[in-house]
């Protein structure tokens, strides 16, 4: 930094011996400092809290959701706090006792059962867009939200149906100020559809849309590009990781062997199957890129309808998944 022009002589002879004094000065003040600052260089992580976050499930009725269930509670980036079972609908006819009991069968097999808690969710879809399902899933995602803000929200993953976080909303419309969402939700953008987890339950999801929640979507489209796996490639990514590898490795196998030649055409092939919730864990991971996109309204056949005037909340789409790094991030922390 230029200091100005000091004069000629012993003016400038003083002011070098001042300028020498004080370089002498912070030297010693700098190595004086540096244990105080070394820790902080060489522990990085130790600042950085893991993200707490909910999950509602329709588990069972695909073999993803074990998947994905397994992997949010392994990572130590994540802080699962909870797993809301609700329903499937036909053709798998779940309840959300079976799905919650799904769950805890995951989290058995991964030995993280004592530190997740679970809950059963809605039985059914939301009878209209006013009246909410009160549940015992409901009231969890109510009271773990409690104490999160706009500036620290709670994350609620949709790995099936919204109907609880819907619920929620609607018993409390201010949680859109304290949590985000991430679904696996839609076909595509603009156009929106969906097979399987909006259609479940059109009306949970035009409140969501409608509320001021951030939402991040995942659709089938790009869960099919990036997440799907041979019945070869799932049992050598989960070669040599014990009971647990051996577990999801046979779920996607035995989801293959039952539906594989029914949807191939679908799929790419009979022995190719996706995993389709694994998407929200690559979002939540960093593992993923996405758009912010203008927020759309849902018609009652899933499709997208613009401009939405009832929100102006964020509206993220995922457009690509770094399938190795997923993958092999779920590898290391089930090892």
């Amino acid at each position: 930094m230029q200091v100005g022009a000091p004069a000629l002589g012993q003016k400038k002879h003083d002011f070098f011996n001042r300028a020498q004094l004080q370089k002498k000065l912070l030297g010693i003040l700098f190595l004086a400092c540096l244990p105080l600052v070394e820790p902080s260089v060489a522990h990085p992580n130790s600042i950085q809290r893991p993200r707490p976050l909910v999950i509602t499930t329709d588990c069972g009725a695909d073999m993803d959701d074990q998947w994905a269930i397994a992997h949010a509670s392994l990572a130590p980036e994540l802080k699962l706090l909870a797993v809301i079972g609700n329903f499937a609908p036909k053709p798998h006819n779940l309840s959300s006792e079976q799905t919650t009991a799904c769950a805890h069968r995951v989290l058995q097999v991964v030995r993280r059962v004592s530190k997740v808690a679970l809950y059963r969710g809605a039985d059914h879809s939301l009878p209209n867009r006013v009246l909410p399902l009160r549940s015992a899933g409901v009231q969890a995602i109510l009271r773990l939200a409690r104490n999160h803000s706009r500036k620290n929200r709670l994350m609620v993953l949709g790995l099936g149906p919204v109907t609880d976080i819907a619920s929620a909303l609607l018993i409390d419309p201010q949680l859109e100020n304290r949590i985000e969402v991430v679904a696996l939700a839609f076909d595509n953008y603009p156009k929106g559809g969906d097979g399987w987890n909006v259609r479940n339950d059109i009306s949970a999801w035009k409140i969501l849309l409608d509320s001021q929640t951030p939402i991040t979507a995942a659709s089938g489209t790009v869960a099919l590009k990036y997440l799907n796996l041979t019945r070869g490639e799932s049992k050598a990514m989960m070669r040599g990781l014990g009971q647990s590898g051996s577990y999801l490795a046979s779920l996607h196998a035995a989801w293959l062997a039952r539906y594989g030649k029914e949807f191939a055409d679908e799929t790419g092939g009979e022995d190719r199957w996706p995993v389709w919730d694994e998407a929200l864990i690559a979002v939540l991971l960093g593992l993923s890129q996405d758009r912010s996109r203008p927020r759309p309204k849902l018609n009652s056949d899933a499709t997208f309808a613009f401009p939405n005037r009832t929100s102006s909340a964020p509206f993220k789409w995922v457009i690509s998944i770094d399938r190795k790094s997923l993958f092999g991030h779920l590898r290391r922390h089930l090892n």
